[in-house]
């Protein structure tokens, strides 16, 4: 039996027992206090198997941190993507070892940037020629698993979201194998209820009254914002169901800051680009209410209609949240539909140290949630919902009656949307909020703040070569690298970094340029496992860029 010298942990004797490309059986003796430190099999599930002794177990999984102990007979489960540790606390100890798949398939560390892997991956094959071997084609998903972007990697931070929850891989496998869809309740009578608890929880969370709300999953955050607009027109103009917009010059307005959906959304319904009318932030990027009262009266003079007024609850680049409280007196003032894009800060809802940013939205007509982004569900899980119980049937339904003939309390839930086919984007949500309820959301987020401030400390102990670009409310960090003396391009600089970083496949983090064209970094602190230590490793790399 060949002694296995990949992995780092030397402190036990492990051995090899059997590996072929499907799994990998491993045999470990230990003695007293010997360990493997905290570590993580990527997409191997672990199984193993205490065959005599004691061993202090602990696992990051999700979005907690548990400790346990295992004794002999007992068998310990680590799903994919979760770190775990191994102490053992008696004189002596063996156990078995399984992954699935081997780890030697699957420890490839980082992968960010890799080169062009089109021609081994056969997509200059035609997809209509003969197909491939079963065996085959299981070699094929493995190489575009190896070669995908290391999303699950505490490095990764290109977009809101990061790593990957192993409730909602599992969740995945459900809604694949059952193939649901939510248009009707007869074919999805788990899934449709598990969306309406959601909803119903969600409008309790957000201080709504859950009998006068109503919301379903949409595939994504810029769909959510749509379906305000949507929504807020049939408020205005219900003929529009029946007559189109008519002429009227609808106008929709929103922070300089905020994400470009909301154009799409005025493009996709006929409003046109221009009736997207951006409105100024204050330095911090928050939006300036009496800016917002000045422009909906200037429109009102041009003879325009203002439909809706969209607050953003965590800006995309420097994670802003506009003053929702004081938009809403705006809105209230001149009766115009109050959405909340929540898209990236709704979380803040179930925390103590960053609720008091989401100040004011129980006031709001309607909001957008993804819980892919910062609580880790599957993607998509976005969540539209509004305090208009029926806006949703009326700016929805066309009395599709062969396929719809669940009509009792909204019970055929694709009544309520534009889709037919829909799949149960709201289960992975609904998965998670059992395992860990609003307090462990709570305890998840008040955790990224702290290491939000820990950050900053160390940032401003970094050097003159690092510099701090605002004072972050949220989870949005942004840094400039300035460059080396000998080097004169300041304005490109972190850009640069950004692209050493990814091509070494060191990190890979988001790069963004301010009015005056000078690049920065865009640190997002979204993974659940991500701790200062990595944090302080792509600080010095960076510093380290020639």
């Amino acid at each position: 039996m060949a002694v296995d010298t990949n992995l780092a942990f030397r402190n036990y004797d492990r051995k090899v027992l059997y590996s072929c490309p499907a799994f990998e059986v491993v045999q470990c003796e230990w003695k007293k206090n010997s360990s493997s430190p905290m570590h993580n099999h990527g997409s191997s599930d672990c199984y193993v198997l205490v065959e005599e002794g004691l061993f202090e177990e602990s696992v990051r999984s999700g979005l907690e941190i548990s400790t346990s102990f295992r004794k002999s007979g007992q068998v310990i489960h680590t799903p994919p993507f979760s770190s775990h540790d191994l102490i053992c606390k008696s004189d002596y100890a063996r156990t078995v070892h399984v992954y699935v798949p081997p780890l030697s398939k699957d420890q490839l560390g980082n992968r960010f940037s890799s080169p062009d892997q089109s021609e081994k991956l056969n997509f200059f094959e035609p997809l209509s020629r003969p197909g491939i071997s079963r065996d085959a084609f299981s070699s094929l998903l493995d190489e575009v698993r190896n070669q995908s972007v290391s999303v699950h990697s505490e490095y990764f931070m290109n977009q809101l979201f990061s790593g990957l929850l192993p409730e909602s891989i599992a969740v995945s496998r459900i809604v694949a194998s059952t193939k649901a869809t939510l248009a009707t309740r007869e074919a999805s009578p788990v899934f449709s209820l598990a969306e309406n608890e959601v909803v119903f929880a969600l409008s309790q969370a957000l201080g709504w009254d859950p009998r006068k709300s109503n919301g379903l999953a949409v595939p994504g955050g810029s769909a959510a914002n749509f379906m305000g607009l949507h929504c807020a027109r049939q408020r205005v103009l219900p003929s529009a169901r029946d007559e189109g917009n008519q002429g009227h010059r609808f106008r929709v307005f929103v922070s300089e800051e905020s994400h470009y959906s909301w154009k799409k959304g005025c493009l996709a319904l006929g409003f046109g680009l221009n009736a997207a009318i951006p409105i100024r932030a204050d330095a911090r990027g928050r939006l300036i209410p009496e800016q917002l009262q000045v422009e909906l009266t200037k429109s009102r003079l041009r003879g325009e209609v203002p439909l809706l007024v969209g607050a953003t609850a965590g800006t995309t680049v420097t994670g802003a949240f506009d003053p929702i409280r004081e938009m809403h007196s705006v809105c209230r003032d001149q009766d115009v539909w109050l959405h909340v894009d929540a898209a990236w800060g709704g979380p803040a809802i179930f925390s103590n140290s960053a609720k008091h940013l989401m100040n004011g939205v129980e006031l709001a007509d309607s909001l957008s949630f993804d819980a892919h982004k910062l609580l880790g569900a599957s993607l998509t899980s976005s969540i539209f919902i509004t305090q208009h119980k029926h806006i949703l049937l009326e700016a929805n339904d066309v009395a599709a009656t062969y396929l719809f003939h669940d009509n009792e309390d909204f019970g055929d839930r694709g009544r309520l949307s534009w889709q037919c086919g829909r799949p149960a984007d709201a289960f992975a949500f609904w998965s998670i909020w059992k395992r860990y309820g609003s307090d462990g959301f709570g305890r998840f987020i008040d955790r990224q703040m702290d290491l939000q401030k820990s950050f900053v400390q160390l940032l401003k102990e970094s050097g003159p070569r690092i510099k701090l670009l605002h004072e972050p409310e949220f989870l949005n960090v942004c840094v400039q690298v300035l460059p080396p003396e000998d080097q004169q391009d300041v304005a490109s600089w972190s850009r640069h970094v950004r692209q050493s970083l990814l091509e070494s496949n060191q990190a890979m983090i988001n790069f963004s340029v301010n009015p005056q064209g000078v690049s920065f970094l865009r640190f997002i602190l979204a993974h659940p496992h991500l701790e200062i230590v990595q944090l302080r490793k792509i600080v010095q790399w960076a510093l380290e860029v020639q």
